[in-house]
């Protein structure tokens, strides 16, 4: 049987590691929207668009006039191997601590449950 102050122990645990993913959470929003922010604005996806987009450049004489509509498209393009991997990493402490909560919710439901499933005042 677990004693009062070994069942502390664990509910400050688990208290702790859900405060811990959620903190997590929060650096890997932050580095998502970062990675949206700093991404170059234009980067050609292939070396055949590249070639293309510097032809037209040169026969205009200026940008070509699509630039500005397709930076977010080349930015989420740029940065898609690090966001897979920050999903995965965001996926995993979800995991965490949905985990964390559901034991320390049954450990406070067991508690609070009468011994041998009688309800109490009956």
């Amino acid at each position: 049987m677990m004693s009062a102050v070994q069942g502390n122990i664990v509910e400050d645990t688990l208290a702790m590691t859900i405060v811990e993913t959620q903190i997590t959470l929060c650096r890997v929003r932050q580095a998502r929207a970062r990675l949206f922010e700093k991404a170059p604005s234009r980067l050609p996806i292939t070396p055949a668009e590249n070639k293309a987009q510097r032809q037209q450049t040169l026969e205009s004489g200026a940008a070509a006039a699509g630039d500005n509509q397709d930076s977010e498209v080349d930015r989420f393009i740029r940065a898609l191997p690090q966001l897979l991997k920050l999903d995965r990493y965001e996926g995993r402490a979800l995991s965490r601590r949905r985990r964390a909560l559901e034991r320390l919710g049954a450990m406070a439901q067991s508690r609070s449950t009468p011994p041998f499933g009688f309800a109490s005042g009956t």
